[in-house]
């Protein structure tokens, strides 16, 4: 295989890896066994926001993402001040921007982060990118090992829809 070749191939390899975490990868938590009680209209949104960053090539979880796993954070437990404003900012922006829906008042949400929580956002959306997609790397790594019979009597692949991380120690 010539040179230019060999580098389309990595082209493609790469395009159906970004689609595949966009349309498979699971929605990551601060706590699994929470992950039911996040709202259906914010995971619809999860693989149609991660299309637009792929789009845009935003290297970054969504604002539907870091809700899901900001929810699920406060019901395992209490979280310091600032996260509980950054949640209600995003909060609001997607029901603003998705559902037309005004609550920056009533929740008395922050419009603008200020520097340092907007530097803290934006590190647990690259920390979530990177989890997920190191999830969907070891899924395809275990499906390809699968179909080159390189495992004998291999446990089914299950699809999940959540994963537990931790941004706060315990």
């Amino acid at each position: 295989m010539n040179s230019l070749m060999k580098q389309e191939s990595k082209i493609i390899d790469k395009q159906v890896f970004d689609l595949t975490d966009a349309l498979r990868a699971p929605v990551l938590t601060a706590d699994q066994s929470w992950a039911s009680a996040i709202p259906d209209r914010i995971l619809d949104l999860v693989v149609q926001s991660r299309m637009l960053s792929l789009i845009i090539d935003d290297k970054m979880a969504t604002y539907p993402e870091v809700i899901a796993y900001l929810m699920t954070a406060t019901l395992r437990a209490p979280i310091p001040s600032e996260w509980i404003e950054i949640y209600t900012h995003v909060s609001c922006k997607v029901c603003e921007d998705h559902f037309g829906e005004d609550h920056w008042k009533e929740i008395d949400a922050l419009r603008k982060l200020d520097q340092y929580k907007q530097e803290q956002l934006d590190m647990l959306r690259r920390m979530i990118y990177a989890k997920r997609r190191t999830q969907i790397k070891q899924r395809l790594k275990e499906m390809k090992k699968i179909e080159n019979n390189e495992i004998s009597n291999p446990e089914p692949i299950k699809v999940v829809q959540s994963t537990q991380m931790s941004l706060w120690d315990s």
